[in-house]
């Protein structure tokens, strides 16, 4: 007879620890999935970031070409229309960024 009482409150004991590693999985799942999210979103923010990069490193290569324009324009016309060209380039960066 005690090992029916005993059997049984192992029993017992067994269900209650299913129940509790239960809870705790469903909880890690939930955060393994939270975290999942924000990785995406790191990984979504570093691609962004990178394609600036190298957008400015563009920048920067075309810079002294675009300095040696300015300087060898020969009217205050030539050099508004290289920096209205350079304006209307970034825009349209700009705007290709938004689209995406």
């Amino acid at each position: 007879m005690k090992i029916y009482i005993i059997l049984g409150a192992l029993f017992l004991i067994l269900v209650l620890l299913i129940f509790i590693l239960g809870k705790i999985c469903r909880k890690l799942q939930e955060e393994k999935a939270s975290l999942e999210v924000a990785n995406a979103k790191q990984k979504s923010n570093l691609a962004y970031l990178l394609k600036h990069a190298q957008e400015i490193a563009k920048i920067e290569e075309n810079k002294d070409e675009i300095e040696e324009e300015i300087r060898g324009a020969k009217s205050d016309e030539e050099v508004a229309n290289i920096i209205n060209t350079i304006i209307d380039l970034n825009n349209s960066r700009v705007r290709k960024q938004t689209e995406n």
